[in-house]
């Protein structure tokens, strides 16, 4: 549904193709540079420029409007929290391999078994049947 009696547009290029959006009488000044969120996006917007409602060209329906400035420091933060998400993913993922690949070269039973009192009684039957098997009684 096209927007309607907004007072602004922003406008920002995205993949080489210029959006706008709508901007409403909302008690916050809007400036080319000021990060922002938009309906429909997930991502934020840095506004490139403000235009006037005549500016827009005849036909032109408008979908979307700003929601929010985003402060750069807020931003800064959240960007970094992001940043050691993913590297905490990374990391989690490279030791988990890590240990899968040592498993399966020496599964360390006994390392295990120093822990668990029930996997101790379990590793000493299995070590004694492995002995007994090797002696082939």
């Amino acid at each position: 549904m096209a927007l309607s009696n907004f007072k602004k547009l922003a406008t920002t290029t995205l993949d080489g193709k210029e959006y706008m959006f709508a901007i409403y009488e909302d008690g916050v000044e809007y400036a080319p540079g000021d990060t922002v969120m938009v309906s429909g996006a997930t991502r934020e917007i840095t506004i490139e420029r403000i235009i006037s409602v005549e500016e827009l060209e005849p036909n032109v329906k408008i979908r979307a409007e700003v929601i929010a400035k985003i402060e750069k420091s807020a931003l800064a933060a959240y960007k970094h929290r992001e940043e050691n998400r993913r590297e905490l993913q990374s990391l989690n993922s490279k030791i988990n391999n890590m240990i899968t690949c040592m498993r399966r070269e020496d599964p360390d039973y006994e390392y295990y078994a120093a822990k668990n009192p029930d996997l101790a009684i379990l590793l000493a039957r299995k070590n004694y049947l492995d002995t007994v098997m090797k002696a082939g009684k």
